[in-house]
């Protein structure tokens, strides 16, 4: 099955498997702020026989590629729908596959809205992409040629792990599990990737890690999704947010959590420097070892 992502501004996912409701209502997974947009306006369906665009009914429909969408239509690489005053994007990911390539796209430096390689200005606010100058052609990023990301300081080409973690906390507020196992594993995949390449992981981001992985867990009883939890902050090198150890001593209880390996490292890890740790990283540290002492 070929994979694909969405491009709305700044938003940009992955399309998972099933349905993936479009609108202005807060259930559905890609929320629209727009009055000329129906609460339920459009789902975009991945199967086996490809991605489809299905328009639901909606008050003012929905334009693919410059024609109005009647029923369902089969979507590819590089379509643009338009549902209301927004632009959505189809990009397939097999286009996006070069390692060196920074998701062959790039951020407008005015509004941050994510842009093909074809724009030569902003489809949002109009602005001229600094890499699209009169007489050239836009181009990916280059990660060799851009300059290396430091530590706490967000590169260009970052997707928001709140938006991520949101995804994840509607599914599993709905009740379609399925679901919220893709965009979890989508997440934690992103947050590892910006681990590993030395970008900025906030504290709301971490939290927002916690926040989906812990409800997860505590909704289908999964063990192994704490485990997870615990072997991404084990990688992050990070204490992890107080709110996350609090939520942890119900989770654990909930899903059956015992003490695992990545717990058992993670720990031992923060113990090796505990004299780093100011007042209240202790505190926060204490609870983590109050945490273990229940699991075992």
């Amino acid at each position: 099955m070929l994979r694909y992502r969405i491009i709305h501004q700044n938003t940009n996912i992955e399309i998972p498997a099933g349905r993936f409701l479009v609108g202005r209502s807060p259930e559905c997974h890609l929320v629209l702020d727009d009055p000329s947009v129906s609460r339920t306006h459009v789902a975009i369906v991945l199967d086996d026989a490809g991605l489809f665009l299905e328009d639901l009914g909606s008050r003012n429909g929905c334009i693919l590629n410059g024609n109005r969408v009647e029923g369902q239509r089969k979507l590819q690489d590089g379509d643009r729908i338009v549902i209301g005053h927004q632009i959505i994007r189809v990009v397939a990911m097999e286009r996006l596959a070069g390692a060196d390539r920074t998701m062959a796209l790039g951020n407008c430096k005015a509004c941050g809205t994510w842009l093909s390689l074809d724009d030569k200005v902003c489809t949002h606010c109009g602005a001229r992409r600094e890499d699209a100058l009169p007489g050239s052609e836009a181009r990916p990023v280059e990660r060799s040629a851009a300059p290396a990301a430091k530590r706490g300081e967000p590169g260009p080409d970052q997707e928001p792990i709140s938006m991520m973690s949101g995804l994840v906390l509607k599914a599993v507020n709905m009740g379609k599990l399925d679901e919220a196992a893709r965009f979890l594993d989508n997440l934690l995949g992103l947050a590892a990737k910006r681990v590993d390449s030395g970008s900025v992981m906030t504290e709301s981001d971490l939290q927002a890690v916690g926040d989906a992985t812990i409800a997860f867990a505590t909704a289908s009883k999964s063990p192994e999704t704490l485990s997870r939890l615990f072997a991404f902050f084990h990688a992050a090198k990070v204490l992890m947010p107080r709110a996350t150890v609090e939520k942890l001593y119900e989770a654990v209880r909930i899903a059956g959590y015992r003490r695992c390996p990545e717990m058992t490292r993670y720990m031992a890890a923060l113990s090796s420097r505990t004299g780093e740790l100011s007042p209240s990283d202790r505190f926060i540290h204490r609870r983590l070892e109050g945490l273990v002492n229940m699991c075992g």
